[in-house]
C-alpha cells in the first residue's frame, strides 16, 4: 500500500458511492408504494423501521444516560475521585450538560431537515417520474457549493468546475423529461435544499459526536414528526401495509442505512466532494427506475450521466493529489 494512500478518506468515498447508489434507488421504490400505500403512511412506517433497526443501540445509549445522570446527581465517587471538592463536581455536571445540550440540539436540527427532504420526496414524486427525481438531486452540489461560498468563503475552482459538469449532467437527463408538472419539481427542489443544508452542517457536526449516536436522535426526530401526519391514515391501511411489506421494509433499511454512513463519511470527507460523489445518484436512480418501473432516457441521458462521472472523478483525483501533496510537505518539514 502505497505510503501517502488515506485508507479513512477512501473508506469515507466509497460509503458515499454506496449513499449514492441506495439514495438512486429510494423514487422508483417510493413512487411503485406509492400506487398501494398513502404517501404519509409511506413517510411515518419507513422511519419507524429504520429506528426500530437501531434498536440494540438505543437501549444502550438510554441506559448510559440514565447511569451518567444518577452518577452526577449523587457525586459520590466522583466527588472523591476529583479532590473531594463540590466545586469539581458541580463543573463536571456543567460540562455533561454541555455536552449533552449540543448533542441533542445537533439531532435535533438534523432529524428537522431529514424530515422535509423525505416529505418532498415523497410528495414530489407522485407527480413526476422517478427519473427525475434522481436527476434533480444533482443540483445538491451547485447548493453545497454556494453554502460553502456564502458561509466559510470557501471557494475552490476545482471544486466549482466539477460541480458544474455535474450540474450540466443533471440538467440534461433532466431535460428529457420536461412535459411533467411543475409543483413536483419544486417539492424536490425543497428536499435538494434540505439535502444540501445537511451535508454542509455535518462537516463540522459529524467529528464532533459518535455517528450511531447522532443518527439515533436525527432518526427520532423525524420519525416523531412523521408520525403526526401518518398516525391519522394508517388504520385505514393495515390491509395494502400488510400485503406491501417488503418495499417498506427496504425503505426503512436503506433511511438507515444512509443516516448513518453520511455522518461515518462525513467525518473525515469534505462537504463539497461529498456532494459530488452524490450526484452520481442520477446514473443509478436512472437505471434502477428502468428496473423497476420501466422509465428509460435517450441520448441526453447517455450525455449528462457521462459529465456527471468526469466531474466526479476530476473532483476525487484532484482531492487525492492534493492531499498527497501535503502529506509529502509535512513528512519533509518533520524530517528537517
Amino acid at each position: 500500500m502505497p505510503e501517502n494512500f488515506d485508507f479513512r478518506r477512501w473508506q469515507s468515498i466509497g460509503a458515499f458511492f454506496i449513499v449514492s447508489i441506495l439514495l438512486g434507488s429510494i423514487p422508483a421504490i417510493t413512487k411503485w408504494t406509492i400506487l398501494y400505500i398513502s404517501p404519509k403512511a409511506i413517510l411515518g412506517l419507513r422511519y419507524i423501521i429504520a429506528l426500530a433497526l437501531f434498536m440494540p443501540w438505543i437501549s444502550k445509549f438510554i441506559l448510559s444516560l440514565n447511569s451518567i445522570q444518577n452518577q452526577l446527581t449523587l457525586g459520590t465517587i466522583e466527588s472523591i475521585d476529583l479532590s473531594n471538592t463540590l466545586q469539581n463536581n458541580v463543573g463536571i455536571r456543567k460540562i455533561g450538560s454541555i455536552k449533552n445540550n449540543v448533542l441533542f440540539r445537533d439531532g435535533l436540527i438534523l432529524g428537522i431537515l431529514t424530515f422535509g427532504i423525505n416529505l418532498g420526496l415523497t410528495i414530489g414524486v407522485q407527480t413526476i417520474s422517478a427519473n427525475r427525481t434522481s436527476f434533480l438531486f444533482g443540483l445538491c452540489a451547485i447548493f453545497v457549493s454556494v453554502l460553502e461560498f456564502i458561509y466559510r468563503k470557501r471557494f475552490i475552482l476545482r471544486i466549482f468546475a466539477a460541480a458544474i459538469l455535474a450540474f450540466g449532467g443533471s440538467s440534461l437527463m433532466f431535460w428529457e423529461q420536461s412535459y411533467e408538472p411543475l409543483i413536483g419539481s419544486l417539492w424536490v427542489l425543497g428536499a435538494i435544499v434540505c439535502e444540501a443544508t445537511i451535508l454542509f452542517l455535518l462537516e463540522d457536526i459529524a467529528p464532533r459526536h459518535d455517528p450511531v449516536t447522532l443518527s439515533i436522535l436525527r432518526l427520532g426526530t423525524a420519525t416523531t414528526l412523521a408520525m403526526f401526519i401518518a398516525v391519522p391514515e394508517l388504520a385505514n391501511q393495515l390491509v395494502v401495509i400488510v400485503e406491501n411489506w417488503i418495499p417498506l421494509l427496504y425503505l426503512g433499511v436503506v433511511t438507515a442505512a444512509i443516516t448513518w454512513l453520511v455522518i461515518f463519511a462525513l467525518k473525515s470527507l469534505p462537504a463539497t466532494e461529498a456532494a459530488l460523489i452524490q450526484t452520481s445518484e442520477p446514473i443509478f436512480g436512472a437505471i434502477i427506475s428502468f428496473l423497476v418501473l420501466g422509465e428509460s432516457f435517450g441520448w441526453r441521458g447517455i450525455v449528462g450521466a457521462g459529465l456527471i462521472l468526469i466531474g466526479t472523478t476530476l473532483a476525487i483525483l484532484n482531492s487525492s493529489n492534493e492531499l498527497a501533496e501535503k502529506k509529502q510537505l509535512i513528512s519533509k518539514c518533520e524530517e528537517v
